[in-house]
C-alpha cells in the first residue's frame, strides 16, 4: 500500500484507544479487509503489505495484527534494524 492507504486502513482497522484490532477485520481475507478500507486490489490478493517506520503505539500495524496484513520496514541493514526496531532508538 502506499502512504495514504496505510493511514486510512491504520484508522480504521485499529482502535487508537486500546491498540486492538477492530473486530470487522479480524481473520477477513486481504481482499474484505481492503473493500472495508476503500482499497482497491487485484483479484485473490491474498496479503497487504503495509510498510512502518517504526514500533509501538504511533504505529498501529506494527503489533498484533490478526488478519493478513504484514508490517514492512525497511533499513539500512541488519544491525540498524535491530536497533531502532528492537530497542526503539
Amino acid at each position: 500500500m502506499n502512504p495514504a492507504e496505510t493511514a486510512r486502513l491504520e484508522k480504521i482497522a485499529v482502535d487508537p484507544k486500546t491498540g486492538l484490532m477492530s473486530p470487522a477485520f479480524v481473520g477477513q481475507p486481504a481482499e474484505v479487509i481492503a473493500s472495508l478500507t476503500g482499497i482497491s486490489v487485484p483479484p485473490e490478493t491474498n496479503i497487504i503489505i503495509a510498510e512502518q517506520e517504526g514500533v509501538g503505539p504511533d504505529y498501529p500495524l506494527s503489533g498484533e495484527v490478526l488478519a493478513p496484513i504484514l508490517a514492512f520496514y525497511v533499513r539500512e541493514d541488519l544491525k540498524s534494524a535491530i536497533k531502532k526496531d528492537l530497542y526503539g532508538s
